[in-house]
């Protein structure tokens, strides 16, 4: 949604949005009414400028969709489907309650990879801490017992010693590889691969590719609910999965609908969907209840995800901890290793 606009507050704004045009006030005056309630400063004057467009006649739909950085292709549409079926407060409705379960899917995914990226960094941080303030205050005495040190000590010093002397050097080159990775990702090909990796990574992998399918489907099932046709739903909603890989496949099956394929053979052409999603296609084609069945599907993945992201955590929760301390533990070794022999060989 909209750069330093929080989802919360955009759900905030419909939910408010579809009570008072349930309520049959008009559209000028929810606007006017939800500017003076709203806090968001970037927000406040977007809907101040949409009420003055509402006033010179302009269409709701045409007005919003000016400022994509706030309301996205998919609200657009759905805003515009729902005035020209006059159901535009149960559009708003289905609105609030799809970006509410976008976001919570993707906060799930979000909370399940924090904690591991969290413990990797804490051992980089503890062990480079180790390396340049503690080694160095053993490597003295050391080199005062005259003893040949163990393998072990000898690397942590050599490590010691190189971050000490080319520590902005390793800082300059992490930042231009930082720079040079953003570069890559930019392009369509780094995203590609990147979106590729995110689906067949280990153990994630699968994870990230039912969110980004969910997140397509509800957002297909939600437009076709609010009376677009089908078509446009699966390029409307292509965007959604926020995942290049599916998107190609998306617009494959687009082609393929165009062409006269069914919407359910489309999808199992490209090989990319799981069974359960053609099968409700499938069963929506025959049945007329598309929307209802792939939002149910969406709901059924939201639920896999919940699962196996408490599944996931409370594996990685434990080798995090684990790798972690061995890290630590290790570079201990190398330092008390040459201090337990010296003992020894004093006694």
């Amino acid at each position: 949604m909209g750069r330093g606009i929080k989802l919360d507050t955009i759900v905030t704004f419909t939910t408010q949005f579809a009570s008072m045009v349930g309520a049959h006030i008009p559209l000028v005056k929810c606007i006017d009414n939800l500017r003076d309630d709203i806090d968001d400063r970037e927000l406040k004057p977007v809907l101040k400028a949409i009420g003055d467009e509402l006033k010179r006649g302009v269409d709701f739909a045409d007005a919003i969709s000016g400022y994509p950085h706030i309301f996205d292709t998919v609200y657009v549409n759905m805003v515009g489907a729902g005035m020209a079926s006059g159901k535009l407060d149960m559009v708003l409705r289905q609105l609030s309650t799809y970006l509410t379960k976008r976001a919570k899917t993707a906060n799930k995914v979000k909370s399940a990879l924090s904690y591991p990226i969290f413990m990797f960094i804490s051992m980089v941080l503890i062990m480079i801490l180790m390396l340049i303030f503690v080694i160095p205050m053993f490597e003295k005495l050391f080199k005062s017992s005259g003893k040949e040190l163990p393998d072990a000590t000898k690397v942590a010093i050599s490590l010691s010693n190189f971050l000490q002397e080319n520590w902005l050097y390793l800082i300059i080159l992490l930042i231009f590889a930082i720079f040079l990775i953003k570069i890559y990702i930019s392009t369509e090909g780094g995203r590609r691969n990147l979106d590729l990796l995110k689906i067949k990574m280990p153990i994630f992998g699968l994870l990230n590719r039912k969110s980004a399918v969910s997140k397509f489907i509800r957002t297909f099932g939600v437009l076709v609910k609010s009376d677009v046709p089908i078509l446009k739903s699966i390029k409307l909603a292509k965007s959604s999965s926020a995942n290049l890989i599916i998107e190609e496949a998306i617009d494959r099956i687009v082609e393929m609908v165009e062409r006269g394929y069914g919407v359910a053979e489309a999808f199992k052409e490209v090989g990319l969907f799981p069974d359960i999603v053609i099968q409700m296609i499938s069963s929506g084609e025959e049945s007329g209840d598309m929307d209802e069945l792939l939002i149910s599907t969406a709901n059924y993945y939201d639920d896999q995800i919940d699962s196996e992201i408490k599944a996931i955590v409370s594996l990685i929760n434990p080798i995090s901890t684990v790798i972690v301390s061995l890290g630590v533990v290790g570079l201990l070794f190398a330092v008390f290793l040459p201090i337990f022999k010296m003992g020894e060989t004093l006694g």
